[in-house]
């Protein structure tokens, strides 16, 4: 009865924050912002990404060169909801994932800038044209066992981006 209640507080506290997405079965958070929410090259955009496992459940989480940081990936979307890179996606930096533990309490926070120079899918570099941005993360985790099971969490924020 205790957990029931506790589960369903979550749930109510959870549901006033519209910063962050949690599964309540493991209680593990992912909230991200994006500031100032009108950028420009004079004032670039400064995206914060948090994950937080709330919870009582060891879990697992993937590291390395595949994930932006911390297990997270982190992807863009211009205003025609075309993926952008923040850096040459045909450069990327070799080195191996690996499975690093995940414990409760563990808040891992990653910050990454916008500054308007950005890549098409072919490595094309170009400055970004005005307009509204999509920034999202995402992060997944599992448990050894069945009862911890796995969750992928995504979390999405806008901003619009102001070209001189």
């Amino acid at each position: 009865m205790l957990r029931k209640a506790l589960v369903l507080l979550a749930l109510i506290l959870v549901g006033c924050r519209g910063d962050q997405t949690t599964n309540p079965a493991v209680g593990v958070g992912l909230s991200v912002t994006v500031q100032p929410a009108v950028a420009g090259p004079d004032d670039p955009a400064t995206v914060e990404a948090r994950v937080v496992n709330h919870g009582p459940v060891h879990l697992k989480r993937g590291d390395g060169c595949s994930f932006w940081l911390h297990g997270m990936t982190l992807a863009f979307l211009d205003p025609h909801s075309n993926p952008i890179h923040l850096h040459d996606p045909r450069h990327q930096p070799l080195c191996p994932d690996r499975i690093v533990g995940f414990a409760p309490g563990d808040d891992l926070e990653g910050t990454v800038g916008f500054d308007g120079i950005v890549y098409s899918d072919s490595g094309e570099r170009f400055g970004a044209p005005s307009g509204r941005y999509t920034v999202i993360v995402r992060f997944q985790a599992w448990g050894d066992d069945e009862d911890a099971g796995s969750i992928s969490l995504e979390r999405r924020a806008t901003f619009r981006w102001i070209a001189d």
